[in-house]
C-alpha cells in the first residue's frame, strides 16, 4: 500500500491544510503537485489498495474557511492555526480507523442540494501594473498558462481561472485584482467566510 497527498494549490493555503492532515494520517507519502502544468502525469500508476489523499482549493463561491482566502486575506488570516492541526490530526485518525477497520459503505449518501449551483466563474482576473519588469515568474508559475512566456504582462482572461497564484508569486507585486470586485466580493463573502468551520465526514 503506498500514500499520494495530491495537491492543487496555487497560493499554498491549501498545501498547509493538506501537509497537517497528511502528516497525520500516514507517515510517508508520495507528494503530486497539480499545480506544474510541467509535471508528466501520466508517470504515476495508482493501485487498488493505495490511498491518495486528494485536496483542492474551492472556486465561484464554493469556498474553504479553513485556510486564508487567496483573494481576500482578512477571511481565516493566520489560519490553519493550532485548533485547526488538533482537528485535522482528529479528522485523519476518524478516517484511517475507518479504512482499517473495513466497515466503508458501499455508497456515500452526501447532503446538499441537487442539482449543484451552475458554476460561472470567477469574475476577478489579476492584471499587470506599471511596475512589472516582465520577469516572467508569473508566466512559469501559471498552471493553466493564461500568462504568455513572450509577453508576461498580459493574461488569458479566458484561460484563466483565477487562482491568484500569478498574484503571490511576483516579486514585484506588480500583479493585482480591480479593487471594486474585491470589495464587492468581500461584502458578499464576510457571512459565509466569517464562521468557524467544522470538518464533516460522510463515511
Amino acid at each position: 500500500m503506498s500514500f499520494y497527498n495530491i495537491v492543487f494549490s496555487p497560493t499554498g493555503g491549501t498545501k498547509k491544510v493538506s501537509d497537517l492532515f497528511t502528516k497525520s494520517f500516514c507517515s510517508e507519502s508520495t507528494q503530486i503537485d497539480l499545480s506544474d502544468r510541467n509535471k508528466d502525469f501520466s508517470a504515476f500508476s495508482f493501485h487498488e489498495e493505495d490511498i491518495c489523499i486528494i485536496s483542492v482549493p474551492s472556486y465561484g463561491g464554493r469556498v474553504p474557511a479553513i485556510a486564508e482566502h487567496s483573494i481576500m486575506h482578512q477571511f481565516a488570516t493566520g489560519r490553519p492555526d493550532p485548533q485547526d492541526e488538533k482537528q485535522l490530526a482528529n479528522f485523519a485518525a476518524s478516517i484511517h480507523s475507518k479504512i482499517k477497520s473495513e466497515t466503508l459503505p458501499a455508497h456515500l449518501k452526501l447532503p446538499r442540494n441537487r442539482p449543484y449551483r451552475e458554476y460561472n466563474g470567477v469574475p476577478m482576473k489579476p492584471q499587470t501594473g506599471k511596475s512589472c519588469i516582465q520577469c516572467g515568474v508569473c508566466a512559469k508559475g501559471c498552471p493553466v498558462g493564461a500568462i504568455p512566456t513572450d509577453n508576461p504582462s498580459k493574461t488569458n482572461t479566458e484561460q484563466c481561472i483565477s487562482c491568484m497564484r500569478c498574484i503571490v508569486v511576483c516579486p514585484q507585486k506588480a500583479r493585482s485584482v480591480n479593487k471594486i470586485l474585491l470589495t464587492a466580493a468581500s461584502i458578499k463573502m464576510k457571512k459565509t467566510c466569517s464562521d468557524y468551520k467544522q470538518n464533516e465526514l460522510f463515511l
